[in-house]
């Protein structure tokens, strides 16, 4: 098997090492892929490449992933729609947009009236970019929702911990009620499910630290439930690679997206230790599988043709 593999260096915790070594213990040699190199030869394999995150690399990081995924011979993990989607939530909610909350990305100063009068408050602002709910915020008012926006659509633009908004924003209807949200992995055709609890400092769990493993074999209705919503969802976009964080509505009772990513905590406690889980009927995998054995469970899944 060749595999391609992105040099994420510029990353604070670097995927490639990982993978790199996982693939060496079985005998195969990656090829590491680095920025401004080219290719030499034919060109016929795997490609896995996790985007670097921040402002400054995410731009180049993504068109690189982008060429090697549309290289003829080429079988990339992540699927291009993926690469472009990913940090990039107003591209989400224009395609993912039924799934979700009710979700206005105005470009336009005068959408955002109609956009409030639909959506009430409080709402949940958000910026393309950043996680852990770092450029994510409640907004209490319509006059701190209008403050918020004359700044996105100014010439300075909006400051956020992740850089500058400016342009446009991303108002999504507040569900109410989750004292904490699912994060649901996919690598192939396996799952692991965590359960996130909010943050202290505000209702939204993403950053918060909180994890608890849910584990197949002692699944609630609740847990199974959100995770054949995650596989439905799944097979609907043809998602092999991607984590989803999934919260319910109260008002409906029905599973609602927030956000796509795809790449997660590898350090958290949490992922460690949640169970690897098969389809929608949660059973578990074969080799006992956890969240730490993700590049393994890559490399068999690549072999098993799940990427093909």
């Amino acid at each position: 098997m060749k595999l391609y593999v992105y040099n994420d260096n510029r990353s604070p915790h670097p995927w490639a090492h990982g993978l790199q070594n996982a693939a060496l213990a079985r005998g195969i040699l990656p090829c590491i892929v680095r920025q401004g190199a080219e290719l030499l030869g034919p060109t016929e394999g795997y490609f896995f490449g996790r985007c670097e995150q921040s402002a400054e690399h995410l731009s180049d990081a993504r068109n690189l992933c982008l060429r090697m995924a549309a290289t003829p011979g080429i079988k990339s993990v992540i699927s291009a729609r993926e690469y472009r989607h990913y940090e990039r939530k107003d591209l989400q909610a224009m395609l993912f947009g039924h799934f979700m909350p009710e979700t206005w990305v105005c470009t336009k100063p005068e959408q955002l009236s109609l956009a409030l009068n639909n959506l009430g408050f409080p709402l949940i602002s958000k910026s393309n970019q950043g996680s852990s709910s770092s450029n994510v915020r409640l907004l209490q008012t319509r006059e701190e929702a209008l403050l918020e926006a004359s700044l996105a659509f100014s010439a300075q633009g909006l400051t956020t911990p992740r850089g500058q908004q400016q342009g446009y924003v991303i108002w999504q209807r507040y569900l109410d009620g989750n004292a904490y949200a699912y994060r649901v992995v996919r690598v192939g055709r396996y799952y692991w499910v965590l359960r996130i609890f909010n943050r202290d400092d505000k209702p939204m769990a993403s950053g918060s630290g909180k994890f608890a493993a849910v584990i197949s074999g002692g699944m609630s209705s609740e847990e199974f439930g959100v995770l054949r919503w995650a596989h439905s969802f799944c097979e609907h976009y043809d998602m092999r690679w991607v984590g989803l964080d999934i919260v319910r509505d109260a008002l409906t009772g029905q599973w609602q997206l927030l956000e796509t990513t795809l790449a997660w905590n590898l350090r958290a406690k949490g992922a460690n230790e949640a169970r690897a889980v098969i389809d929608e009927h949660g059973n578990p995998h074969p080799k006992g599988y956890h969240g730490r054995d993700q590049w393994d469970l890559l490399l068999d899944e690549i072999e098993q043709g799940a990427f093909d």
